[in-house]
């Protein structure tokens, strides 16, 4: 989880942006052009995103400090968006409120609004721009304000004729610093709107065919998606379609309306279209749909059964990619993204408490483990469900499954000493972080014994981009957890289990730490996680009655003691999985990770009854059911059915597969295989962008991530994004400036590949573990269809 890194190069206004300012003309336009537009006008949208302010900031970057100002800003109980100047700087750039993402045609008329207030006379500039290569001046006015703040406010107009274009690049801003609003003064704004008086807005949206551009399984089910232009008003009308290859048609059929048009979460009329009769392995294959007397053709995808096969190993690799404490070898990652040892200080970190001068402070080794996300922070409960899932893909694999020899050592990419130790490589790299968490455990002798850190994390948000060994800022260890404990109670018993074929004093002190861990979740009171999210993630959770059922769960398969059966089957949460409860498989609603566990190894020598299993399967394949039918529900086969996505919303995606992969294996049959391809589909570019979310597969792959390495974006010196990294996708919150000009998004259209784009465009550790568990499970399945084995045997 991240933070917005302002680069604030951007903000260095030069001279020659100062002088345009002072000689650009504020075009005033004759009432007779005004009124011929009037009806464009009454037509046309506003251009401003939440310009009443009933949504709080959202879509707004309040007010940047630069240039030496600084300021409080917020909206008040009156629903006005103020600021109070505390320092002025030296510019009047230095203070802005603006919004991003704006389209601006040279020579076009727009028309702003707004309401305004102020504590004293004050002379503000409001105007517009366009800053993608440089400053470029589009159009702006000076306005007065002299309206007391308990008033109704003063009426703006302002009407601008725009210097140069901005394509969707475009920004809105008011300008408040260097004096314009005087020291200790406030100034306020409500209802604000900007039309374009030409009408040229947004063009509806044109047609598209979208496919799974990784591609799809010979003999398995495939979709794709003809989406009709905005503006199309024949909905039912079947369209032709042909699967081409090599100029050659292949396979014909006709279009069929989805049943539930238009989509909630994507506000598009949808057409389905199914080739799944068509088995001839092949690449470049394209699907073009004839509507009218327009052809409309998709992105090029193959019919192969290898498709996951490299994929599974490169999800991995995002691990390795991502180790903190070590350098990352060009032997194993290449030239590109080989670099020093990042954070070598953490093997000495002070508690948060010694900044603070409170009771607590001492020094950590918090050396080791994965960064998290896009920041270099690294937490307890991330990365406990990340270490769970690997571990589960070992064991389902194991015990279910037929491929655990695609993970032996030396299989993935690895130093040299990993791939030669006799261990599973997938087991090697979820060691890294394991001891991690015995790092982040209180020793004897110090206050809460046993207990967990939360995270550990730089005091202040580094910038875009910052190399792990070059971060500038202070770290500090943070305060036990309750949910963190209890993570490395769970994680540690499922250790002990996974490990002791391999290393049994390792398991071993695995389960003892598992047992400290829950003996101090148990005995301290409930500490929540701390709040502070400035240089780091919060992670808060008020709710750990999941992570005591997960972990009384891990506890009892692995020791079978009646203690952690008595916790588990009293835990409220005992047979009621997160879907049931309306929740996702989360580091946040971690209870179906106990059944998951139970249902995996729950017969196999891990002292749960047959009826827990059964219990647990039954469960399982209740949840995956409900799944299914909203991948038969949702016009883009998504395995959750909301209007609202949230953060990480791709990770729900991969989470629901692995629910209803493990039915998959709990059923007679392939019953849920079409929903997991479909699922799929929507992830690799069968979606209402045309986007693959994942780097390096497909040709719209995710290219530009929120991350302080891989950011080639930024700075062209930082390395590209590397293939098998997964978005967190769309955001319905659009939580961060630059995703802020999508305000008002449908949930599927929340999204955007741009590195500050953080709150739809994060990568992050529970995000992979899940993307890499589920390609290695199609992987898996694919090879079974292509050997004619598709069913599974009962359980």
């Amino acid at each position: 989880m991240s933070s917005f890194s302002k680069n604030n190069n951007k903000e260095e206004i030069t001279m020659q942006w100062l002088r345009m300012m002072k000689i650009a003309a504020f075009s005033v336009l004759p009432i007779a052009v005004l009124s011929s537009l009037e009806n464009a006008h009454a037509q046309s949208a506003n251009m401003v995103l939440n310009g009443n302010f009933d949504n709080g900031n959202a879509a707004w970057e309040e007010p940047g400090w630069w240039a030496g100002g600084t300021g409080d800003s917020g909206v008040d109980a009156l629903g006005r968006h103020c600021t109070t100047v505390t320092t002025l700087g030296t510019d009047d750039w230095g203070a802005q409120l603006r919004q991003f993402g704006k389209t601006y045609v040279t020579g076009g008329l727009y028309r702003v609004n707004l309401r305004a207030w102020s504590t004293t006379p004050i002379s503000l500039q409001l105007g517009a721009s366009e800053e993608s290569t440089g400053f470029v001046w589009v159009f702006g006015s000076n306005f007065e304000v002299d309206a007391p703040l308990d008033g109704e406010g003063q009426e703006i107009e302002l009407n601008f004729m725009a210097d140069a274009d901005a394509d969707n690049n475009g920004i809105f801003r008011i300008l408040m610093g260097g004096g314009a609003v005087p020291l200790g003064e406030t100034v306020c704004f409500d209802d604000i709107t900007m039309i374009n008086l030409d009408g040229n807005g947004a063009e509806p949206l044109a047609a598209a065919v979208q496919v799974n551009q990784v591609g799809y399984l010979p003999k398995g089910y495939k979709r794709a998606a003809f989406a009709l232009a905005e503006d199309d008003t024949d909905t039912d009308t079947p369209r032709p379609w042909a699967l081409m290859q090599g100029g050659l048609t292949v396979a014909t059929g006709s279009t069929v309306p989805h049943s539930n048009t238009p989509d909630r979460a994507s506000g598009d009329v949808v057409h389905n279209i199914d080739f799944s009769f068509y088995e001839q392995a092949g690449e470049d294959y394209t699907l073009t749909v004839y509507d009218n007397d327009t052809t409309l053709t998709s992105e090029a995808f193959d019919l192969s059964y290898e498709l996951y096969s490299e994929m599974k190993y490169d999800a991995l690799s995002y691990f390795y990619h991502n180790r903190s404490g070590t350098p990352i070898l060009a032997e194993v990652v290449g030239e590109t993204w080989a670099r020093p040892v990042g954070h070598a200080g953490d093997s000495a970190v002070e508690t948060i408490e010694c900044l603070q001068g409170s009771e607590g402070c001492y020094t950590v080794d918090a050396s080791g483990g994965w960064y998290d996300a896009g920041d270099q922070g690294k937490y307890v409960v991330n990365g406990g469900i990340s270490v769970w899932t690997m571990l589960n893909q070992y064991e389902r694999t194991r015990f279910q499954g037929r491929t655990l020899d695609d993970f032996a050592d030396g299989t993935m990419q690895l130093p040299e000493e990993e791939r030669t130790n006799g261990m599973s490589d997938l087991l090697d790299e979820a060691r890294w972080e394991i001891e991690w968490f015995f790092k982040m455990q209180v020793p004897l002798g110090r206050p809460n014994a046993g207990a967990v850190y939360h995270k550990m994390h730089d005091l202040n948000w580094t910038g875009l981009p910052t190399a792990p060994h070059e971060d500038p800022e202070t770290r500090y260890v943070h305060p036990v957890s309750t949910a963190a404990t209890l993570n490395v109670a769970a994680v540690g018993a499922q250790c002990f289990r996974v490990y002791r074929r391999f290393d049994f004093p390792f398991a071993l002190e695995c389960l003892i730490r598992a047992k400290a861990a829950y003996h101090a979740a148990k005995t301290m009171p409930i500490a929540l996680a701390p709040t502070i999210s400035n240089g780091g993630g919060a992670y808060w959770d008020t709710d750990v009655s999941d992570e005591f059922y997960w972990a009384a769960t891990e506890l009892f398969l692995s020791t079978g003691q009646q203690r952690f059966a008595d916790d588990m089957i009293a835990s409220p949460i005992h047979g009621v999985g997160d879907a049931v409860r309306g929740s996702f498989m989360s580091w946040l609603d971690t209870g179906t990770l106990g059944v998951i566990s139970m249902a995996t190894v729950g017969d196999h020598n891990y002292f749960a009854s047959e009826q827990m299993t059964q219990n647990a399967r039954s469960l399982i394949t209740t949840m995956a059911e409900v799944f299914s039918n909203n991948v038969a529900n949702e016009a883009y086969g998504t395995p959750f059915s909301v209007t609202r996505y949230p953060w990480g919303s791709n990770s729900n995606v991969v989470s629901n597969m692995i629910v209803m992969a493990l039915a998959n294996d709990f059923s007679c049959g392939d019953v849920f295989a079409d929903s997991l391809l479909q699922s799929a589909d929507y992830l690799f570019g069968r979606n209402p962008l045309g986007k693959s979310y994942v780097s390096g597969y497909g040709e719209a792959a995710l290219q530009n991530p929120h991350h302080r390495f891989w950011a080639n974006a930024a700075n062209s010196a930082f390395p590209i994004v590397p293939a098998g990294a997964l978005s967190g996708g769309p955001n319905s919150a659009i939580e961060d400036p630059i995703s802020a000009s999508l305000f008002g998004c449908p949930a599927q259209r929340c999204y955007v590949d741009d590195i500050e784009a953080y709150s739809v465009n994060e990568v992050a550790i529970n995000w992979n573990a899940s993307l890499a568990w589920i390609t290695a499970y199609l992987d898996e399945y694919a090879h079974r269809l292509e050997k004619g084995k598709p069913g599974r045997w009962c359980h």
